[in-house]
């Protein structure tokens, strides 16, 4: 922006040098409030503040409406900064058109919001936040009073719209539990304060309430189910084939899961019928969010149930290690060969020869595409076995291949109803050949 610009506006035009002013103004009262919600929330737990830091233990414990406070402080200020900032633009510059003016104010406007109001000084008060606290704790606690009737019009139209979606937590509550751990983990950074598996861990946390049974569960045509009539000993031999510590019983059809025995039940009671050792089996449809789940595993005291689709069929099998493992990410079992659990190899997604990508049927295609140098639809299945067969609309045959998505997919192996192993190319590439030179 020219300096003239800035000194010699036009007759009638807007003040340019005030305009830029309060810019300036609004920017560091944003950077302020930005730091002071970094800051305070980085504090210790409420009810250790001591020395200086006793004043913020107030704005502690009312940590929702707090934050919720300076979040609508800072969101003032940042309407203000993008509104004044525009008529900068049509001052400085009065020959442009109205409509050039906003697009530049939104283009260069944007970035300075971001960075000066926004991302440093959240990342200074997280490297510091007594002493940003300090500074701008004070000046934020009277702000908030002052617009503390606003605030609470704020948090009452907030509280209406979560209830009316059901969410009965507060709109306060919700944004504290939310806004405190996602600042920690966009501020951690690769280079930050948290290594890669402590935000995965993190991440896992705040998606914990959103992912369902269906998202996690063993897919029935994995699953190993057993009968009453297959006698103690093939039972006991299930039990040593798959490692597992409990099996699922089925009656006529793996449909009907009739219950659970336990390896244990059957180890110290060589003569107690079978019938009897069974367990009731936990039912739980696949839409059933993880936190419920885990709740309900609590009050019944177990730790699997049967996923049961509308038409009462058994979609799959979920325990609490897979609920766990939505959190803390794969927990791999110690196995004595090269496979893992449920007959994982040793490298399920590996290149062959001639460049053709070699895939476990079960790898989640989540994981297979960040691998693949084109991805492949997340919505239409979990695993790539399931993906081929939602695809295709029936179960293919071993050796049978078909082209879906740009790739060429090839049925290596079936074990049963199950593709154990595929391989995918690209449409249209050819299998690369041993050269012929020097033969």
């Amino acid at each position: 922006m020219p300096l003239a610009a800035l000194t010699d506006a036009p007759s009638g035009a807007l003040p340019v040098l005030p305009l830029l002013f309060l810019v300036a103004a609004l920017l560091v009262l944003s950077a302020a409030l930005s730091a002071a919600e970094a800051a305070l929330f980085a504090l210790p737990h409420p009810g250790e503040l001591r020395g200086r830091m006793r004043p913020f233990q107030r704005l502690l414990d009312r940590g929702g409406r707090t934050l919720s406070g300076l979040l609508l402080l800072n969101t003032l200020t940042n309407v203000g900064v993008a509104v004044v900032w525009a008529m900068l633009w049509m001052a400085a510059l009065p020959g442009l058109s109205t409509p050039m003016s906003i697009a530049l104010a939104v283009v260069t406007g944007a970035p300075l919001i971001l960075i000066v109001g926004e991302v440093l000084p959240r990342t200074v008060a997280l490297w510091a936040p007594e002493s940003v606290a300090l500074w701008v704790g004070r000046p934020a606690s009277a702000l908030l009073f002052a617009i503390a009737p606003l605030r609470l019009l704020m948090d009452g139209l907030a509280n209406a719209a979560l209830w009316i979606t059901g969410d009965r937590r507060g709109f306060t509550e919700a944004l504290r539990e939310e806004r405190k751990v996602k600042t920690y983990v966009a501020m951690g950074g690769p280079e930050g304060t948290l290594e890669e598996d402590e935000r995965e861990m993190v991440e896992g946390v705040l998606e914990f309430g959103e992912t369902t049974a269906e998202d996690v569960m063993t897919p029935r045509t994995e699953v190993r189910f057993v009968s009453l009539s297959d006698g103690r000993e093939a039972i006991e031999a299930v039990f040593v084939e798959t490692g597992h510590s409990r099996v699922p019983v089925r009656g006529e059809s793996p449909d009907e899961v009739v219950g659970f025995l336990h390896h244990r039940d059957l180890l110290l009671s060589e003569d107690r019928p079978l019938e009897e050792m069974l367990r009731a089996p936990l039912t739980v449809p696949p839409a059933v969010k993880l936190d419920t789940l885990l709740e309900r595993f609590r009050e019944r005291q177990t730790f699997i149930a049967v996923v049961i689709d509308e038409y009462g069929g058994t979609e799959g099998i979920v325990t609490l290690n897979d609920v766990l493992e939505a959190i803390v990410g794969e927990i791999e079992e110690e196995t004595n060969g090269d496979e893992g659990e449920n007959g994982a190899p040793e490298e399920p997604i590996r290149q062959g020869e001639s460049g053709e990508w070699i895939v476990w049927g079960r790898v989640e295609i989540e994981e297979l595409n960040e691998a693949l140098p084109r991805p492949l639809p997340e919505d239409r299945a979990r695993t790539l076995s399931g993906f081929m067969v939602n695809s295709l609309g029936r179960i293919p045959a071993e050796g049978e291949k078909a082209e879906l998505e740009g790739w060429e997919f090839h049925v290596r192996r079936m074990s049963g109803p199950r593709i154990e192993e595929i391989a995918l190319r690209p449409h249209g590439s050819r299998p690369e050949t041993p050269s012929s030179e020097g033969v």
